[in-house]
């Protein structure tokens, strides 16, 4: 049994604070799940709206990866928005969850920075800086022991705080991976990442006709995937039509089902919507 990747995924978290701070987009997003018959729910006891961040990692059906979630970009002043995923996993109230295996990994982790590519996990390398204590060789053991999958790591811009690899990389498929534009703004960075993903996957990168991108183009891989429908991130902007028209280019399969829906309420403020979701497969 390989890892469990987001296209066998049936149903959706998102944070009470999402629907209680962005009413219209909790409702706009909702709406759209309702359409394609995607289940949803809500997580209590949560501290922020970025869920993905701070909830397990599924790698089978019934079976997650708990990690510390202590990031260092709410250590000074901001630990009231860090949220103990314990507890919001002690909330769950849905019967499918009795028997759920959690798997505890003594390691600091952001869900950001874990996308499951088939049987590869993709993060970037800032997970070494969140754990200085560890050599960098044991992280990676222990990683890999945690998801039961290789674990392939991206270059970190220490510019960038948040290191988190679904804004720059998902998988489409068949060996593929779909790399946001991320040579537009720094190409030598660029290129490293291509060059350590071209050894386990065929490398597809999004292009716009723009001669200077926008600078949110990044959003549009920051898309929540389940078996039902994608929900591409809107920006409104030109790049929009050309995003989406690559992505269902790439997936077939999803045909119309790849829709966009406008997140510039949450781009404005560092995420999309795979950053504000939690979506799981349910194990009824």
């Amino acid at each position: 049994m390989g890892l469990l990747n987001d296209k066998e995924t049936d149903g959706v978290y998102f944070s009470a604070w999402l629907k209680r701070d962005f009413e219209e987009v909790y409702k706009v997003v909702c709406k759209v799940l309702d359409q394609y018959g995607v289940w949803h729910g809500v997580l209590e006891g949560t501290q922020d709206y970025w869920c993905r961040d701070y909830m397990p990692v599924q790698t089978a059906k019934g079976q997650f990866v708990r990690y510390r979630y202590c990031p260092d970009y709410l250590s000074k002043g901001l630990q009231q928005y860090m949220t103990d995923p314990k507890d919001v996993c002690d909330k769950l109230r849905e019967a499918w969850w009795a028997g759920v295996v959690w798997q505890e990994l003594e390691l600091v982790v952001d869900g950001g920075n874990v996308v499951k590519c088939g049987d590869v996990v993709v993060m970037t390398e800032k997970v070494f800086a969140e754990n200085p204590d560890v050599p960098r060789g044991k992280v990676h053991e222990m990683l890999e022991e945690a998801f039961g999958a290789e674990v392939l790591f991206l270059p970190w811009d220490s510019e960038e705080k948040y290191g988190h690899s679904d804004g720059v990389v998902r998988y489409v498929g068949a060996g593929r991976v779909v790399m946001t534009n991320y040579r537009d703004f720094d190409r030598k960075m660029a290129e490293e990442m291509w060059r350590r993903l071209e050894r386990r996957f065929e490398v597809v990168e999004l292009a716009y006709s723009s001669e200077r991108t926008h600078p949110d183009c990044w959003a549009y891989v920051n898309f929540l995937q389940t078996e039902q429908v994608i929900v591409v991130p809107g920006l409104g902007i030109k790049e929009d039509r050309e995003a989406l028209e690559q992505l269902r280019q790439l997936f077939p399969e999803y045909g119309e089902r790849v829709v966009q829906v406008d997140a510039r309420p949450l781009v404005k403020r560092g995420g999309a919507w795979n950053c504000i979701s939690w979506n799981v497969k349910r194990f009824k």
